[in-house]
């Protein structure tokens, strides 16, 4: 039996079991998308919510902040892991992956934003890719994604234009980072200041589109497999592209853009 044919085998004698399985189970809940719930409202000493004094909202930790402690919890493991007891030859497949994962970054911030940036900039675009990946990854089991609340994505819109305009600053001095917005040609200020702006909220839709839309996918899917019983098996295979494959793809195009907007900030002088 050629393995092509033990393939196919066992993927349908996993749709079988699950069909099986599927029809001893109650019939699917009515699908909807909801956002965040409140994980935790701060209360005073009497029981009432702590409201902020200029808005009159309720001062809460959603589910979002809450999702994203597991990941921050693994990622530090994770490097206390792979980066203790690191020796000049590496003696251990641990110490392997540990620098094949740090030379994929650095040749990834060298490549795309130049080799002066590559020290200062690997460790933030490896933690962003990452957190962000991590992030999409809970789907998997069961959690809400972080990454599919909209203010998640916005403070990492919000940090990657800090960065830019701090790039412009740094690398032109005051002289240069007020020429930038008059550049190429002085008529041109009004659409530079809209476009900084708008290229972190352009990152920030369209990390929030794509993973709150294939959550919605995703969720649809669940549901007609459910109501076609086939709520066991079939979802394991589907999540293979919608969970893993579509999670690296968004991380990895979401740094991308990241350092194309802060590579781009730069305003050394040339030179003549």
């Amino acid at each position: 039996m050629t393995k092509k044919r033990l393939f196919l085998l066992v993927f349908f004698a996993f749709v079988i079991v699950g069909f099986v399985i599927s029809l001893q189970l109650p019939g699917p809940e009515p699908f909807g998308v909801d956002g965040p719930r409140k994980s935790i409202v701060l209360k005073d000493s009497s029981g009432n919510a702590i409201k902020d004094p200029l808005t009159g909202v309720d001062f809460i930790i959603s589910e979002s902040v809450i999702m994203q402690i597991p990941v921050m919890v693994f990622l530090i493991a994770l490097f206390i892991f792979l980066g203790h007891n690191l020796k000049v030859r590496p003696e251990s497949k641990r110490q392997a992956a540990a620098e094949w994962i740090v030379t994929f970054f650095r040749n990834t911030v060298e490549e795309t934003m130049g080799p002066k940036y590559t020290r200062g900039m690997t460790p933030y675009i490896a933690s962003l890719f990452l957190f962000s990946m991590c992030s999409s990854l809970q789907g998997v089991l069961g959690l809400r994604s972080p990454n599919s609340d909209l203010f998640v994505v916005l403070t990492w819109g919000l940090t990657t234009f800090i960065m830019v305009q701090a790039n412009k600053f740094r690398t032109g001095g005051v002289g240069g980072f007020l020429k930038s917005w008059v550049q190429p040609v002085p008529v041109m200020l009004p659409f530079n200041l809209i476009g900084d702006p708008a290229a972190a909220v352009s990152i920030t839709l369209r990390q929030f589109g794509n993973i709150m839309g294939g959550c919605v996918i995703t969720g649809l899917i669940y549901f007609a497999l459910a109501n076609a019983r086939l709520s066991v098996g079939v979802p394991a295979v589907l999540s293979l592209y919608f969970d893993f494959f579509a999670a690296v793809v968004q991380a990895y195009i979401f740094i991308m853009l990241t350092m194309c907007y802060i590579g781009g900030a730069d305003c050394t002088p040339e030179e003549s």
